[in-house]
């Protein structure tokens, strides 16, 4: 959603050009300090050319002035709905909402919730192997029981000879909580441990989100572990190359990262000088973007290598954004416009984000009256992995979505990927950074709006106390945070 023009009573959204309603989104609103109460809630109206209908939605504070008005809210809301939408803060005792279609509800039993959404209704059990049962869409039955299974390969050496077996382990529930509710969604937090009853093992602490919504029927999950195995005898059979986390450290071999683009530039003596992997690109209104692996070739070409999970990662405007990231960091004061380098966006992405069936897609501009290409020299690539031909491209589209070295056909790849998975040295490292990872994520969420929040309030001169008054966390906390902060600036 695209914020339209702001009032200190509402605010108008609209969905951005080019991209279509899908379902349920979230999107952010700013108010005015002072505007909105922070004992305001808020009503969300779908609007077209003949009246307001409110509709259903889920609202929350994020973020607060230091007088203690409100300052960011997100909103929860189906977009099929309406293309234009009005957030409107009301009094709790003249809200609406008791106009709106029907609720999601949930109930609370003693070893289950029971869900009741609309279309969907589902049950999440209490402390079982069960994440999610008896699911039904429209009153036919989706799933019975879904549950994890883990499979880890244990390695021992016995009399000089490596034994290799691999142990199943199952999902433990030990927590089921409900992180937040209202009346278009509801998030379940389950936690637990992967366990082998064979050899009484735990391993591998996890924590799974569940979102179900109102009359739809998906039912988005976020699963976070923990690797916390023994690095000399567990080894990682599951990431591949299009796993966020594997890839990057597959790219900081640098001749894995000359292979992808040598293949997919079709240039076999393309050669990289230079390259910067997670790398975070601001632009003029501090906006910024981290970008998976930046590379410069010999001919001083620049190259933006993405892998993307879902379409909605690599949209146009999004492959349009990175691209002017780049040309935005790269000339210093005084350079001339012509020194800008000629540049790549590349987008690998795991399905057709596109839709044409293509396995390579090559867009430019160009001048439409006389069909000539505007020689801007800023070229946007989408790679399909989905396509897995016998070609070259096809092969390393392959290699990009093996579990194991040995079916790649890039010995460049296998090497690389034996090493981070098969010796000890590569799955120490791999191990560190998993971890690193899982402490970034349990920061996430509310934690980190709070950080957030509590950083704008001390800029604008609010005192500790008040901070950690307003947010509901410790004082210490705060302060830290804003050691932190002060640290990172010097």
């Amino acid at each position: 959603m695209e914020m339209k023009e702001q009032t200190v009573q509402s605010m108008t959204l609209h969905l951005m050009e080019n991209r279509k309603a899908y379902g349920y989104t979230t999107w952010g609103c700013m108010w005015e300090k002072g505007a909105v109460s922070k004992d305001a809630s808020f009503n969300v109206y779908a609007k077209d050319s003949t009246k307001n209908k409110i509709v259903p939605s889920q609202s929350r504070i994020t973020a607060y002035w230091p007088d203690g008005s409100v300052k960011w809210t997100a909103h929860t809301a189906d977009s099929k709905n309406g293309e234009i939408f009005e957030v409107i803060p009301v009094n709790e005792d003249v809200s609406s909402k008791k106009d709106m279609e029907s609720s999601l509800f949930v109930k609370e039993e003693e070893d289950a919730y029971i869900v009741d959404a609309g279309c969907v209704h589902a049950v999440v059990p209490k402390n079982k192997n069960v994440i999610l049962r008896d699911v039904t869409v429209d009153g036919c039955v989706q799933v019975t029981d879904a549950d994890l299974v883990l499979q880890l390969e244990e390695r021992s050496v016995k009399d000089g000879v490596l034994i290799q077996k691999t142990v199943p382990y199952t999902g433990e529930i030990e927590s089921v909580s409900i992180e937040e509710q209202g009346p278009v969604r509801v998030t379940f937090c389950l936690r637990g441990t992967h366990v082998s009853y064979a050899n009484d093992r735990r391993v591998l602490p996890f924590v799974i989100r569940e979102t179900i919504y109102l009359n739809s029927p998906k039912i988005d999950f976020e699963h976070t572990f923990l690797f916390d195995g023994d690095e000399k005898k567990d080894f990682l059979k599951g990431l591949t190359i299009m796993s966020d986390v594997f890839m990057r450290n597959v790219f900081k071999k640098r001749e894995c990262t000359e292979y992808v683009l040598q293949v997919i530039m079709n240039k076999k003596d393309l050669k990289v000088i230079d390259q910067v992997l997670q790398k975070d690109y601001k632009n003029l209104q501090g906006r910024s973007a981290i970008l998976d692996c930046v590379a410069r070739d010999s001919e001083g070409k620049q190259m933006d290598v993405e892998i993307q999970q879902d379409n909605e990662g690599a949209s146009p405007k999004r492959a349009r954004y990175h691209s002017g990231l780049m040309d935005m960091n790269t000339l210093n004061p005084g350079q001339d416009f012509d020194d800008l380098p000629e540049s790549y966006v590349i987008f690998i992405t795991r399905d057709d984000a596109l839709g044409y069936g293509l396995p390579i897609y090559h867009i430019d501009r160009k001048i439409e009256e006389v069909s000539e290409n505007f020689k801007d020299e800023a070229h946007i690539i989408y790679v399909n992995s989905k396509k897995q031909e016998d070609t070259e491209l096809g092969r390393l589209m392959h290699d990009l979505h093996c579990k194991n070295a040995e079916d790649m056909h890039s010995k460049i790849l296998a090497d690389r990927v034996y090493e981070l998975k098969e010796t000890q040295k590569g799955v120490e490292f791999m191990c560190r950074e998993m971890e690193q990872i899982y402490s970034e994520g349990i920061e996430s969420g509310e934690l980190k709006k709070a950080k957030a929040s509590a950083l704008s309030m001390a800029a604008d001169g609010m005192k500790v106390d008040k901070i950690a008054h307003y947010l509901n966390v410790s004082v210490q906390m705060v302060q830290k945070w804003i050691d932190e902060s002060m640290s990172v600036a010097h």
